[in-house]
């Protein structure tokens, strides 16, 4: 009886008959005596000819061919960097030996050697392929033609989009060219790192978004990377081409060219193998799979792209189960493969061959394309290789350029930071004076002379000297101060008026993953922290240096064998002050980022504060601030624990001095070497130098804690906006109104949103955009805004690329009114004029005001009415004091009051009630004469009157045409979106009957 792990019956293969003029390729039936491990190891691959006469290619003919491929793809082996393997993983170990064995054999000597290996244990199996060979070429002859029109038509195609991608992007920087490589990067992978890091940190959005950033640098350096190794291998002259076998043009199975080796054992089941070659497309669905076959159409016979790898340790436990399950029946998973890449033109193909045991023999041969989009690039390997931390690494080295930068910001200041610095001269010198005055006067009252009288004189003009000198001192301590703090203010508020304009600067899909807390944290905290570091403490710094170097020079003056007793501490306090600063700096970067958040949590909440009471959610946010808290406030801890131990340090270090000094300096006063006085001035010259030493340490601490704000503020004002804020084609004529979207592509987040949009808005028509929620109507409206940018197609208004117009003049044309209105703290006058030209003055002689006939033609008679205040009545933050419908009305107004020439609705009336919505829409037919108008509404009244109806579903425009056109479609798709609606309005209204009877 057959031990466990051991199988006695026979294997019934799969016979893989392919017949040429040389014999017939196929299995041949095996007994099984061996341990399963003994089968796999002392496995043969067999070659029948007609004669039957087989070839073997045994263990070890295997192990070079696999060597060979290694050699061949990655160059000769490099053990350091080759992952370990597991203390089980023999056959691993044995094809990292032959591997090795190759020692540096040249990547051509090896493709070479496999061939020629191949031809040698294989004669028979070259005319087969080239059988193959021909056989795919006489077929590839007939679709030719059609190929090389369809050919030469993308080809034109992408030398028009070359064309306008050379002329968009003739003043694109570097930096933008590697933003926009990652920006296409993180929408191909946003929804799987989104998805890894809620796994990691469910419910820490923080903690996520650092997780996400990490992934997606690490994504992007792994695909340089990458399009390096393509690029070295397009240049390869290697040319050796093999095509697909026939019998396998309908299973279309899609292969990876992995060429590593295997993994350690005891992997985790949710690891991947790391690999530095690794395209892992697991994730490619079926439908994506049929379209690139489809694509394909037969033409190259290239199958798309699916991983097919070397065995690890969980593929062969997985075998051995499988044998055991089955009774015998091998399920062979993914087999021996062996694969090679060759280049053979410069999108950089490869030539796999495949090999699989114990259920057939020698099998397909592929000639495969990698996939240049990548789509899961990389992923899985980040996964192995990185460790994440929960906090961002920081850099904390203070860079002579960023020192430099942060002090340009005081160049406008210069004068008054020079008066400053003068004054700080002056009363450091007269500070420093008073250890040696007061030497003096101990030297007066000890000298021991008799008399008495000319002793007195000199001690009484000595101390009138001093008085006088101390009042100069005062008064230069005064101007000291008030200068630097008056240029820290000026400074402070012109670096927020920066920032501020560079955040106005950036297009909204920034903000989108900027938080506004975290924003109006570096407006607040951080300018005020770079503010006063350039000045009170560049001021602090000035005065403990000079009083260093003073102090320093009067001790080596009075004694410098003393001095050099005194000042041995320094050099290690100097050391371990820089140290502190690198962590301070590191620490205050943190702190400052958790700041940030808290403020962003508690501003979120409290201008939400509505919501959170209707869901009596008010002790879980409580709670939610608490945890906040207490993480800033365990970055608090590690802060003051830093600066307790330098201070005290420090403090220590200035005590020795002083122990030092009394007692060396007690020696040469016995020895009549030191005056009492002189003993006495270089006792207080030690202490003043030990206290500036203390002060030079706040100063570098607080420089630092100021550079880590710094950065934080230098990341938004270096960066570009992809949408410029001016710039452009300003024409002088009014625009017609016409707008074309040509086949509009955009992501939003790495989510595909619109898909192959086209819509033509005319001159003075209106338009109706339906469609469900969230299909993309909205988006459509912030498009021809240019508050984004399609990824893919143009949007033109009469006829011009609105991306060559200048922002500001294409969006003073355009009348826009949000689904949600936004209204600023003032009056409703205030946020009526706030959609006017910024060049609008009222004329004397007008007879009613832009501003005013617009509230009228919105129907804000009677809110103005209703208030003593009239139009100068307070709206509230964002509105508050309004309904939902004064709101909308009032944003109508501000949309209006420009005179666009194009109006764009987004669900316009939708707060209104029956009667206001009757007034609106009937004063806006009278303004929008002559406009292109854009409705995005669900309303049916809304929908009847446009003029067309577009009804977008799926990313695109499924029907268009007039109202009674789309509805006499008995299929159609506004068909039955208008029936839903209708069921659902009538539903509302017979409930509202109900109610009021």
């Amino acid at each position: 009886m057959a031990n466990k792990g051991e199988v006695n019956q026979k294997v019934n293969p799969i016979k893989v008959p392919l017949e040429t003029d040389q014999g017939i390729l196929q299995s041949e039936e095996r007994k099984w005596g061996l341990p399963l491990k003994e089968v796999y190891k002392h496995g043969l691959f067999f070659y029948k000819d007609k004669e039957g006469k087989a070839m073997h290619l045994s263990y070890e003919d295997r192990l070079k061919l696999v060597a060979y491929t290694q050699q061949a793809a990655h160059g000769p082996l490099d053990s350091n960097s080759a992952p370990p393997l597991g203390v089980l993983d023999v056959i691993g170990r044995d094809r990292r030996g032959a591997w090795q064995a190759l020692g540096q054999m040249s990547q051509i000597q090896a493709m070479a050697g496999f061939i020629h290996t191949l031809d040698r244990l294989c004669p028979l199996f070259k005319p087969y392929l080239e059988a193959i060979q021909k056989d795919l070429e006489n077929k590839k002859q007939q679709g030719l033609k059609k190929a090389e029109e369809e050919k030469a038509h993308m080809e034109l195609q992408n030398r028009i989009i070359l064309e306008k991608q050379k002329q968009e992007n003739s003043n694109i920087t570097e930096e933008q060219q590697v933003q926009r490589i990652k920006d296409a990067l993180n929408v191909q992978t946003y929804q799987q790192f989104f998805e890894y890091a809620q796994q990691q940190f469910p419910g820490n959005c923080d903690q996520q978004a650092i997780l996400i950033r990490q992934l997606q640098d690490q994504h992007y350096q792994q695909y340089i990377q990458q399009l390096a190794v393509d690029q070295r291998l397009a240049n390869s002259n290697l040319k050796y081409k093999v095509e697909s076998d026939e019998e396998n043009d309908n299973e279309k199975e899609e292969i990876d060219c992995n060429l590593n080796d295997s993994k350690p054992a005891l992997m985790d089941n949710n690891r991947s193998m790391q690999t530095s070659d690794k395209i892992d497309l697991n994730d490619y669905n079926e439908e994506s799979r049929d379209e690139e076959a489809e694509e394909s159409d037969g033409d190259d016979l290239i199958p798309s792209v699916e991983e097919v790898r070397m065995w690890t340790r969980d593929d062969i436990v997985q075998f051995k189960e499988s044998a055991r399950a089955s009774g015998g029946k091998l399920t062979v998973g993914h087999g021996e493969t062996i694969t090679v890449r060759v280049p053979t033109h410069y999108r950089a193909r490869c030539i796999c061959y495949e090999f699989a045991t114990d259920s057939y023999d020698i099998a397909r041969y592929y000639t495969s394309q990698v996939d240049t989009q990548k789509k899961n690039e990389h992923i899985e390997n980040i996964k192995d290789k990185t460790v994440l931390a929960t906090t961002k690494k920081i850099n904390v080295k203070l860079k002579p350029s960023e020192l430099k930068r942060l002090l340009t910001l005081a160049e406008p200041e210069k004068w008054t930071l020079a008066g400053a610095i003068g004054f700080l001269l002056i009363s450091s010198s007269v500070t420093m004076a008073v250890p040696f005055s007061l030497g003096m006067v101990l030297d007066i009252i000890y000298s021991g002379t008799n008399d008495l009288i000319a002793a007195r004189e000199r001690l009484d003009q000595l101390c009138l000297v001093l008085c006088g000198v101390f009042l100069v001192g005062g008064l230069c301590n005064f101007g000291r101060v008030y200068l630097m703090s008056i240029s820290g203010q000026r400074m402070t508020q012109t670096l927020r008026k920066q920032v501020f304009s560079s955040i106005m600067r950036q297009e909204p899909a920034w903000f989108a993953k900027t938080s506004t807390g975290e924003l109006v944290n570096r407006l607040s905290a951080d300018t005020q922290l770079v503010g006063r570091n350039l000045s009170s403490n560049v001021s602090d710094g000035l005065r403990s240096l000079f009083m260093v170097g003073a102090g320093t020079g009067m001790m080596f003056y009075m004694s410098p064998s003393l001095a050099l007793i005194g000042l041995c501490v320094v050099p290690p306090v100097s050391m371990l002050a820089i140290i502190y600063g690198r962590f301070v700096r590191g620490i205050t970067r943190q702190l400052q980022d958790a700041l940030a958040e808290t403020s962003e949590l508690a501003e979120e909440k409290i201008s939400n504060i509505k919501t959170v009471k209707s869901f009596s959610k008010e002790q879980k946010e409580c709670q939610s601030y608490a945890q906040r808290i207490e993480t800033l406030l365990n970055l608090a801890y590690k802060e003051s624990l830093a600066v307790g131990s330098f201070y005290g340090l420090t403090g220590l270090s200035g005590n020795t001095i002083i122990i030092l000094v009394l007692y060396y300096g007690g020696g040469m006063v016995a020895t009549e070497q030191l005056t009492v006085g002189n003993l006495t001035s270089f006792l207080l010259y030690a202490a003043y130098v030990g206290i500036s030493i203390g002060g030079l340490s706040s100063f570098y601490t607080d420089l630092n804690k100021g550079m880590g704000a710094a950065t934080r503020l230098w990341d938004i004002m270096d960066r570009e906006p992809k949408i410029p804020v001016i710039g452009g084609i300003r024409p002088k004529e009014r625009p017609k109104g016409e707008i074309v979207l040509d086949n509009i592509n955009f992501s939003y987040l790495g989510a595909p949103l619109i898909k192959g949009l086209d819509l033509h808005l005319h001159p003075g028509k209106s338009v109706a955009l339906v469609g469900r929620s969230g299909c993309g109507k909205s988006t459509v409206a912030s498009l021809i805004l240019r508050l984004y940018d399609p990824d893919v197609g143009r949007i033109l208004l009469d006829g011009v690329d609105i991306r060559q117009l200048d922002p500001v003049w294409l969006r003073s044309h355009i009348g826009y009114v949000s689904q949600e209105p936004v209204l600023f703290t003032g009056s409703i006058k205030d946020n009526i004029l706030y959609g006017a030209h910024d060049d609008y003055v009222p004329l004397e002689n007008e007879k009613e005001p832009a501003w005013l006939a617009a509230a009228k033609a919105a129907q804000l008679q009677e809110l103005a009415a209703g208030s003593s205040d009239g139009w100068s009545r307070e709206v509230g933050a964002g509105g508050s004091q309004l309904s939902g419908g004064q709101k909308q009305r009032v944003a109508i107004a501000r949309a209006i009051v420009k005179n666009p020439k194009i109006l764009i609705l987004d669900e316009a009336t939708s707060a209104l009630d029956t009667y206001s919505e009757y007034l609106v829409d009937k004063a806006l037919k009278e303004i929008s004469r002559d406009r292109t108008l854009l409705t995005i509404a669900h309303r049916l009244s809304t929908i009847q009157s446009a003029d067309e109806v577009a009804v977008i579903g799926d990313g695109r425009i499924i029907e268009k045409g007039p109202y009674t056109e789309l509805m006499a479609k008995p299929d159609g798709y506004f068909r039955e979106l208008m029936t839903h609606q209708t069921f659902a309005g009538s539903k509302t209204k017979n409930n509202q009957d109900v109610q009021k009877s």
